[in-house]
């Protein structure tokens, strides 16, 4: 019976003690119908507090109904739901509605502190996934499939049957819209569904099934993979901060392509709730550019994420981490990237935060306005006359490459380098001058 099937699913994943809160990705179709109305069942065996996700990709005349439905099933079911709109370009349609999906759900988890994200994918889906895996000649990790649970992501319905979900409910008398973009078989995976996989169950039946067999003995395969992940996270992490991660640039003499997908696709989840799915080539062009490229190269992850080459370490980082800024300097408390200026000798009361660097400047330029910027190609500090290379600096004092980029500079109102912290500080502490404190996590 497809209840007690989820049902049983889900007894591997959840904690019954506690209260699981969870998003169930509700499209208005037959399935994700099915799987709410199971989830409602068991609502109180399982301590579900459940959010709806619905997101109207606008696509034909049936997505406004499919929205009205999902509205009309949140407040029936007094569950809170969250609606998205977006029109997406045909181009890569099904690659970038995924990507869209799976980005807002994890961020909307994150920061509502949700433990579970349900999707109803079925047993055809898996079928049609491992499909389209062997026709591309996939490595053998992607020839899993569709994961029952990846992260915060659980698929109860995995090994549940279309005809079963059918089946359900009509017995039920649930109410479903049907997605007309399902019959379009322009993209690939409904012409797999439609034209394709009918013919070789008729004709070839023990291919499918050794598809499956093929994706349960991997399963076991990756399963012995995930501790070897694990102890080269914490071999090769030389440091992580909630924007960027460092890494050993040595770390693909260790591990084979598979290897560095799955210690890179864990990273990218983990610690910026980013699921990266990727060709082998990608993976194999990765691993090229630790082994030859130069320092300061980049390497694009995607539109969020960048690799930034340097000496002996490279950085994944959000993009929009090292964005140029311009803080000024006339304030108790000035935010700069994940660190603080404290102005003024005013003692930062939070005793989780480490001090960086205490300096000093002068009270007329403080009063006149002073600004922390980011370096900037020819800046130069000038000293008793003379003048120094603010890139020299930095690489005197061994500055990364990816710290040079978000360093602060001080500079005056003639945007004039009047301090660098603890690399060029040439005020005292004296009553004609300022104490600035910085201070880092």
């Amino acid at each position: 019976m497809l209840s007690d099937k989820v049902c049983f699913n889900l007894i591997s994943y959840l904690n019954t003690k506690n209260i699981n809160k969870c998003i169930l990705a509700i499209s208005g179709g037959i399935d994700s119908i099915v799987l709410l109305h199971v989830l409602l069942k068991i609502k109180d065996q399982f301590n579900l507090d459940i959010v709806l996700f619905h997101i109207n990709y606008n696509m034909n005349q049936n997505s406004s109904n499919s929205e009205l439905l999902c509205r009309k099933l949140g407040e029936d079911t007094k569950n809170n739901i969250v609606i998205k709109n977006i029109k997406l370009s045909n181009k890569n349609f099904e690659s970038n509605a995924r990507e869209y999906r799976y980005n807002h759900i994890n961020d909307y988890a994150k920061e509502n502190n949700i433990n579970y994200i349900f999707t109803a994918h079925h047993m055809d889906d898996q079928i049609e996934t491992l499909y389209m895996k062997y026709q591309d000649n996939s490595d053998w990790v992607s020839k899993i499939g569709i994961r029952e649970k990846y992260d915060k992501i659980i698929r109860p319905m995995l090994n549940v049957s279309k005809k079963e979900i059918i089946d359900y409910a009509k017995k039920n008398q649930l109410k479903w819209i049907e997605d007309l973009s399902n019959y379009d078989t322009k993209y690939r995976r409904n012409n797999v569904r439609i034209n394709v996989l009918p013919k070789i169950m008729k004709k070839n039946p023990i291919f499918i099934k050794n598809l499956i067999k093929n994706s349960n003995q991997n399963k076991i395969k990756i399963g012995k993979l995930k501790l070897v992940n694990k102890i080269n996270r914490l071999r090769y992490i030389q440091n992580k901060k909630f924007a960027f991660v460092s890494i050993l640039n040595d770390i693909h003499k260790s591990i084979d392509i598979i290897e560095l997908k799955l210690f890179y696709q864990s990273i990218c989840l983990k610690m910026f709730n980013r699921k990266i799915n990727k060709s082998r080539k990608y993976w194999v062009s990765l691993h090229l550019f630790l082994l030859n490229a130069k320092t300061g190269s980049i390497f694009i992850i995607n539109k969020e994420l960048t690799i930034m080459k340097d000496r002996s370490i490279h950085y994944l980082y959000l993009n929009h981490y090292i964005k140029p800024q311009t803080q000024k300097l006339n304030k108790s408390n000035i935010k700069w990237y994940d660190t603080n200026f404290i102005v003024d000798n005013k003692k930062y009361n939070n005793q989780t935060k480490t001090s960086i660097a205490t300096f000093y400047l002068p009270r007329k330029y403080y009063k006149e306005g002073l600004l922390i910027r980011n370096w900037k190609y020819g800046d130069k500090a000038y000293h008793n006359n003379r003048s120094i290379s603010l890139k020299k600096i930095f690489i005197k004092n061994k500055i990364s490459l990816f710290d040079k980029f978000i360093y602060p500079v001080i500079v005056n109102k003639m945007d004039e380098i009047i301090n660098v912290p603890n690399l060029y500080s040439p005020f005292n502490n004296n009553s004609k001058n300022i104490t600035v404190n910085w201070y880092g996590c």
